[in-house]
């Protein structure tokens, strides 16, 4: 009967009317799904007496009747619109736009009420189409309980009840009594002689036990004498006669539901000591309120015991199984390994929708491991696989720690029955890796309990079906009030973002001059725009005013958040790098910040700030499982990851290294940008050196260099030929014009350990090429020494062979080739023959397309590559620009991100939290990309963090 209770509590402080309904003849309405057989009825007329009769409808007495009925009447009520209540079977529900309407059932007494008048009418309309029902009018009469609407709000009693319990026991003439129960009465099995017809006790007690439904005053007494009716004695007896000449003497009372209730659930509950003297149990009592309304309480004995480990002290004990509550204004951090979280029962039951928002926004912990651990089935090693991700991706979970997968829905609404997997989604874990049916039967069909957790968590984050705004019904002026000081609050807290500066002052009272940034910022917009003005700051509702400290981080955290995500969406899947710079904050905290280094969709080389993350301990294992977490919560794959950079004066310089050799042992292809240069020259030099044709090359290279530059003379005689070459080509047009175009170029001579001389002398040969044949001709011609003329003659013969020019072309683009072996997960062994006669068709396609004639480094060449679409004509080529392009170098990103700090966290400010800290330095310094965040996307983020009092109506187009 709560559910009754809290239904009237509802309508009295909703002042909503209540209707009452009646089926005549319920039973007979029902049509079976079994075959049964009666017997022929008396005065059937039939020819053999042996003949039966086959039910269609239900009878009377018939057990299948009440099953058959109540099936009936719920798809009647399901296809008018209302949907049956997860908690109570005889209540149903339609949620509209237009309020809600509840409908409660007991056989065939029907309570309907709501704010919805519409679905109200609906479901009156189909009932009396498919039944026949009698219209009983308003609610006076419903199971005992006799109901009176006051002004004040709505009175329930069983004063009819309670005069047929004072007549069967015949104390209609005894005098009242003050209490219903003795004090200090204690009560024993064996007080008394036994009763001869116990009879009359037990329906006494059955009678005042639904009493109770409206008397909570007697729940005690009643709870007591109901103890003793297996073997009731005249003592007992006496104690049940004292509670009836207490009614008797209270007749009028009963439930008072006031109106103007504010419905917030409240609860107390209270216990003695082992002071039952039959049991030696302890008795607890409970009642909860729904705003002033009472509609639960309940008396009952349960023992109670300490458990005491041998190796916990007992105050330690008793101290770990308290449930702290949480602060809804703390930051409450998810546990980053779904093994290690606690169960949700562990948390403060007034906690629990806070925490599961908190999950929900979360996400599902979804670590990309290279290689999942495997474990033997049988024969066969097998291991988690990283594809079901993608099949599940909205529950399913993976815990590193315990090489299990879990459920997050199933975990926040765990069933009471074992259905689903039981504890093996939720506590123990998942690791029968062999069958992936396993997780199809987890998923269940339509009413599942997997399912019915999914949707549980799908209502939750939807302010509107929240029972708090079906109740608390706010009109649209209110809303779009609403919405308005939202949006303000929102714009004063995006340009202090972006400026970084602190939000709040040192006296934010109202005869302060000076109230911080964000009120001050806020009082400007309401002094410069009247609409504004209306609805905020002391025009705004008590408890809406949208100005507190907890209600500004939680913006700013939605805005961080999307703006993370616009980052993330950025990134999608691509192959990225990662720069990592430590440093310590005017808190003394290490700080650790981490960038991402990636090609965008449009081929320009991204650096973006990810987070700052505060490392408490500075060893190589700490900071890479606080990289592993950062990635598992923005869901980046260490398979995706193709270098690592860090600062080289960081006062953690070998904690880095170490991080780096475990990156690297994870995948291999996360080079750290110095030894992979380092090491790609010497295999180029090596190249050089054994190779016979290649030898040759640069010894002819090295011998014009000698040649041409042996002196100032034959210098300046090649610089007057290349300034001549140029000013004819940009006469006829063949070259651009422009501030840093056509500078002066030299021979520049190889070393043996730098292959970025080896390719720059190439290329300046390549550029210099017919100047050095004219120097090299003059000399031939002009030289006083015949052994000088016989060089450059030589020189002259050999450097226009078709073989010298093919080993210089060879040479430039071998470490493009060499660079792809670098990379045997993006390029596999039957590419390099067919890349390398891609690469050939490419060159030529570049040389002559006059459109990238005039580019500037790698970076321009990748984003004209994707503009003219032959990003998709030569993909291995443009993979592999990528991967040289996302390379990490010291940039002056990794730097700016605690430069920021220093600004954003300030002496003054030296008390910011890690999260705080965190959201303001990705909004700040990603200014560009938090400038592509909507406010929408921003308010619609804080309304689902947790239960907001006013109602975010949708934009109108």
């Amino acid at each position: 009967m709560t559910t009754v209770r809290v239904v009237l509590a509802i309508v009295a402080a909703q002042q909503w009317s209540i209707t009452q309904m009646d089926v005549k003849n319920a039973f007979l309405h029902s049509e079976l799904n079994e075959v049964i057989y009666i017997k022929s009825p008396p005065g059937l007329p039939t020819t053999n007496p042996n003949e039966v009769c086959c039910l269609k409808r239900s009878l009377y007495g018939l057990k299948q009747a009440p099953r058959e009925w109540f099936r009936t009447f719920k798809s009647t009520v399901v296809a008018a619109g209302f949907k049956q209540s997860l908690n109570d079977p005889s209540l149903f529900l339609s949620v509209s736009s237009n309020g809600v309407a509840l409908a409660l059932v007991y056989v065939d007494d029907i309570l309907i009420t709501g704010s919805d008048l519409q679905s109200i009418a609906r479901l009156r309309s189909a009932l009396t189409t498919s039944f026949h029902m009698k219209d009983l009018g308003e609610a006076q009469y419903f199971l005992g309980l006799e109901i009176h609407n006051t002004a004040q709000g709505m009175f329930v009693n069983q004063h009819k009840y309670l005069t047929k319990i004072i007549t069967r026991a015949n104390l209609q003439f005894s005098h009242p009594a003050n209490t219903p129960m003795e004090v200090n009465l204690k009560l024993r099995k064996e007080d008394g002689d036994l009763l001869e017809n116990p009879t009359l006790y037990r329906s006494l007690v059955e009678n005042l036990i639904y009493l109770t439904i409206s008397r909570s005053d007697i729940s005690f007494a009643v709870n007591v004498v109901s103890q003793f009716m297996n073997a009731p004695r005249h003592l007992h007896l006496a104690a049940v006669h004292r509670i009836i000449r207490y009614l008797k003497g209270t007749p009028d009372l009963g439930l008072f539901f006031p109106k103007k209730n504010d419905l917030k659930l409240s609860a107390y509950a209270d216990a003695d000591w082992a002071g039952c003297p039959n049991t030696r149990k302890s008795t607890t009592g409970w009642c909860v309120f729904l705003g002033d309304a009472l509609i639960s309480w309940k008396y009952m004995e349960r023992f109670f015991k300490k458990l005491v480990s041998p190796l916990v002290g007992t105050q330690e004990q008793e101290s770990s199984h308290k449930r702290k509550h949480l602060d809804s204004n703390s930051n409450f951090e998810v546990p980053p390994d779904p093994g290690l979280r606690p169960p949700i029962s562990n948390y403060d039951p007034n906690d629990h929708d806070f925490v599961r928002r908190q999950y929900l926004q979360a996400g599902p912990r979804q670590p990309m491991l290279q290689d999942f651990p495997q474990t033997l089935f049988g024969d066969k090693q097998r291991r988690f696989n990283k594809a079901w991700y993608s099949q599940y991706p909205y529950w399913l979970e993976y815990s590193i720690q315990k090489d299990a997968a879990y459920c997050l829905c199933c975990y926040l609404f765990k069933p009471e029955n074992r259905e689903g997997g039981g504890d093996a989604f939720t506590s123990t874990g998942f690791r029968n890796w062999k069958s992936k049916k396993s997780l199809d039967e987890h998923v269940g069909g339509l009413n599942s309990a997997h399912n019915l957790a999914i949707k549980k968590c799908q209502d939750l984050m939807k302010q509107n079906q929240h029972i708090e705004t079906i109740l608390e019904r706010q009109s649209k002026r209110s809303k779009n009030a609403y919405r308005l000081r939202l949006t303000a609050t929102v714009d004063c807290i995006r340009w202090i973002l972006r400026q970084g500066l602190a939000f709040r002052g040192h006296d934010e009272s109202k005869k302060s001059l000076n109230r911080g940034n964000f009120l001050e910022l806020l009082q400007f917009l309401a002094d410069h725009n009247a609409q504004i003005e209306g609805a905020v700051l002391e025009n705004a509702p008590g408890r809406m005013k949208l100005v507190a400290p907890p209600i500004q981080k939680d913006i700013i955290k939605a805005a961080a958040i999307e703006t993370t995500n616009k980052i993330m969406e950025g990134l999608g899947d691509d192959l990225f790098s990662v720069l990592v710079e430590e440093s310590r904050d005017v808190s003394c905290k290490e700080q650790m910040a981490v960038l991402l280094r990636y090609v965008s969709k449009q081929g320009s080389i991204v650096e973006r700030f990810l987070a700052v993350v505060h490392v408490k301990e500075t060893t190589s294992i700490s900071l890479k499982e606080s990289l592993e977490e950062l990635f598992c919560r923005h869901k980046l794959n260490f398979s995706r990851l193709r270098g690592q950079g860090y600062d080289g004066t960081s006062n953690m310089r070998g904690e880095f290294n170490g991080l780096k050799a475990l990156i690297l042992n994870e995948n291999s292809s996360t080079y750290y940008v110095h030894c992979f240069a380092y090491q790609l020259q010497l295999v180029l030099v090596a190249v050089a050196e054994k190779h016979k044709r290649i030898a040759t090359l640069f010894e002819d290279l090295s011998t014009a260099q000698n040649t041409v530059g042996a002196s100032c003379k034959r210098r300046d005689k090649l610089r007057d030929e290349r300034a001549a070459e140029v000013q004819e080509a940009v006469g006829n047009d063949e070259l651009s014009t422009g501030t840093g175009l056509n500078q002066e170029i030299g021979l520049a001579r190889p070393v043996v350990t730098r292959w970025s001389l080896h390719y720059k002398s190439l290329t300046n040969l390549t550029i210099l090429f017919g100047s050095i044949m004219a120097v090299l001709d003059d000399i031939m011609e002009n030289a006083e020494d015949s052994r000088q003329g016989a060089k450059a003659s030589r020189l002259l013969d050999s450097l226009t062979t078709f073989e010298f020019a093919f080993s210089c072309i060879f040479m430039k683009n071998v470490h493009l080739i060499e660079l792809a072996r670098f990379y045997p997960n993006d390029f596999s062994n039957s590419e390099p023959s067919f890349w390398e006669t891609q690469l050939d068709c490419y060159i030529q396609d570049l040389c002559t397309d006059q459109d990238f004639s005039q580019l500037n480094g790698m970076s321009d060449l990748s984003q004209k590559l994707v503009a003219k679409r032959k990003d998709i004509i030569y993909p291995l080529v443009y993979k592999l620009i990528k991967l040289a392009l996302i390379l990490p170098v010291a940039t002056a990103s990794v730097e700016r991100a605690f430069s920021a700090m220093k600004i954003v966290k300030t002496r003054l400010r030296n008390k910011t939290g890690d999260e705080f800290l965190n959201d303001n330095l990705v909004t700040y310094i990603e200014k560009e990309v938090f400038r592509q965040v909507s406010n929408e996307a921003i308010m619609q983020r804080f309304q689902t963090m947790k239960t907001r009092k006013g109602v975010l109506i949708a934009l109108e187009n």
